[in-house]
């Protein structure tokens, strides 16, 4: 009965992710920016929109960059509550960006304790009661932002709508958590029951494929075999040098501290759990390391002609890259393996 043609759903259904992963975009430049300036902000953009992994990802009607982006722009305003000071607008914005990754995608999670530490540390500019205060709005706008999303429906209204059966979820001592909370109503039915699905799925694992062999409770060492064999390698030239260099300045070093943790802990939690099925469960982890790229331009060094040549070719060589996977992006391998021929996704 439907009479919108397929095309027009499925161009709708992307525009989003089109629109999000250039806002994306736009606050990776603005972070960078922040921290390096206007010309290494350009330089992380550079790698932000040239990226296989975002371009890809971009393109299609998925959770995965909407994900991304909240992640991302609630970690950058919780960077700007944390050196600032907390205040009832940036408080605002990062809830409802907090809000927004919680109904998209149950990695968002990740990001608590980096919300508790940035307003530990707006603590040195704002007032305890204040900072208490806007904490408890910070945890109240988003827990009613999540009931908007569902219409403040604990039950679908949708015709022909199943009640979910917490039978089919494996027990364990979180699973009854977010039962007792559906019991309670604190939260749509449907929302507490796929969180609970995606925590019992995390520890029973998944079929998958990973270097030639089988399994269905995953590898320790499969994200980051991923990350190296399907990001462009001047991407981990670059970062690579960017980490050294920050390791030898403490000034710069701990202003990138909510750059580099949020990534490390996404990579940390999803290694010590059994599902294994793309490198998109870790896309959030990208745009931080983007930003950590766009310090390379402050990198002072008594190799200049060679520091030059490394850059240059290495922006070379990315854009090449960019250029020669157009327009299968979702294929892209890199050159530790032989590219895209030696690959399987």
């Amino acid at each position: 009965e439907n009479n919108t043609s397929g095309q027009s759903i499925l161009f709708l259904s992307r525009l989003s992710n089109i629109l999000l992963g250039a806002l994306l975009g736009a606050f990776v430049f603005a972070w960078s920016k922040q921290l390096w300036g206007t010309t290494g902000a350009a330089l992380s953009l550079f790698f932000f929109v040239l990226s296989p992994n975002i371009l890809a990802h971009s393109a299609l009607a998925t959770t995965d960059i909407p994900a991304t982006a909240f992640f991302f722009i609630t970690a950058y305003f919780l960077y700007r509550i944390a050196a600032e000071g907390a205040s009832w607008k940036k408080t605002v914005i990062a809830s409802l960006f907090f809000a927004m990754g919680l109904a998209s995608k149950h990695t968002t999670l990740l990001i608590t304790p980096f919300i508790i530490a940035a307003f530990a540390l707006s603590l040195r500019k704002t007032t305890f009661k204040k900072t208490v205060l806007l904490l408890a709005a910070f945890a109240v706008s988003s827990y009613l932002f999540v009931w908007v999303v569902y219409g403040f429906n604990f039950h679908s209204s949708a015709p022909g709508y199943l009640l979910p059966d917490w039978s089919l979820v494996k027990p364990s001592s979180l699973v009854s958590f977010f039962r007792w909370l559906s019991d309670w109503k604190f939260l749509p039915e449907s929302y507490l029951y796929g969180l609970a699905g995606s925590v019992a799925g995390t520890g029973s694992g998944r079929a998958a494929f990973f270097m030639g062999e089988h399994s269905s409770t995953g590898w320790p060492a499969y994200f980051a075999t991923a990350f190296l064999i399907k990001t462009p390698v001047p991407t981990i030239i670059f970062l690579a040098a960017s980490l050294i260099y920050l390791a030898r300045e403490k000034e710069s070093r701990v202003r990138a501290l909510f750059v580099i943790l949020p990534p490390l802990l996404i990579f940390l939690a999803f290694s010590s759990q059994k599902v294994n099925i793309g490198l998109r469960h870790i896309l959030p982890a990208y745009p931080f390391l983007f930003v950590l790229i766009g310090f390379v331009t402050s990198i002072k060094t008594e190799s200049v002609k060679l520091a030059r040549a490394v850059f240059y070719g290495g922006i070379v060589w990315y854009a090449y890259a960019a250029a020669l996977i157009f327009p299968h992006q979702l294929a892209y391998f890199n050159e530790f393996i032989g590219g895209p021929k030696n690959g399987c996704t």
